[in-house]
């Protein structure tokens, strides 16, 4: 039996959570590694937040869909020069991009156009897609639209704690000498956010580590 792909009203909450996230642009001080957990009620595991766009080329959060997808992106991570791009699509992920309008298909404007949603100039236009191992990027689901909305808010909520921690962590990179500090936060993320830097070594790939619960 095929599956129902979510209604342009099933994803009005996500169009508006990802305009939220245009004008905070998390991407001008969250690098790709830079992942933290979102675990729902009742899911037997996180899924993880990655935020792309540092370098300018693609602004996107990814949501990686459980522990074994994450163990799959830093694989990727530590094996970049092995690894094609393409490779990185073969993770079990759910993705809101920011694209041109030509990237999207008619399907995707005929939906933004349903909920009366407008947008203007490059990497401006919202795309949601489902990707899984073996088929190309797809339109997503109900039940993902949600998991990646509550994802979004999520983000909006702890990107903005990060924000001083990250120009501090940036300062201190050339630093060889020993830091360490952490941070608790409460609100609809309850946590610890911890950041190492040793000494003649390079940071840790993931700075961030925050489990989220909702």
């Amino acid at each position: 039996m095929a599956n129902a792909f979510a209604s342009p009203e099933e994803c009005r909450p996500l169009y508006e959570r990802m305009a939220q996230l245009k004008e905070l642009a998390p991407w001008e001080w969250m690098m790709e590694t830079d992942i933290f957990g979102v675990q729902g009620v009742g899911a037997p595991e996180p899924d993880y937040v990655s935020v792309m766009g540092m370098r300018g080329e693609h602004f996107a959060i990814s949501l990686y869909l459980g522990n074994q997808a994450l163990l799959q992106f830093w694989h990727f991570e530590e094996n970049q020069e092995k690894m094609q791009a393409e490779d990185l699509l073969l993770i079990p992920q759910l993705q809101a991009s920011f694209e041109d309008r030509n990237q999207l298909t008619q399907q995707d404007r005929d939906q933004l156009k349903a909920l009366g949603l407008k947008y203007r100039g490059r990497h401006a236009w919202p795309m949601i897609r489902s990707f899984r191992p073996g088929f190309l990027p797809w339109y997503v689901e109900s039940a993902e639209v949600v998991r990646l909305t509550q994802a979004v808010e999520q983000l909006l909520d702890v990107a903005p704690a990060l924000r001083p921690i990250a120009t501090s962590s940036m300062a201190l990179a050339t630093s060889a000498s020993l830091c360490a500090w952490q941070k608790s936060r409460s609100s609809r993320c309850a946590g610890r956010i911890r950041h190492r830097r040793l000494r003649n070594r390079r940071p840790p790939r993931c700075n961030w580590r925050w489990i989220c619960k909702y």
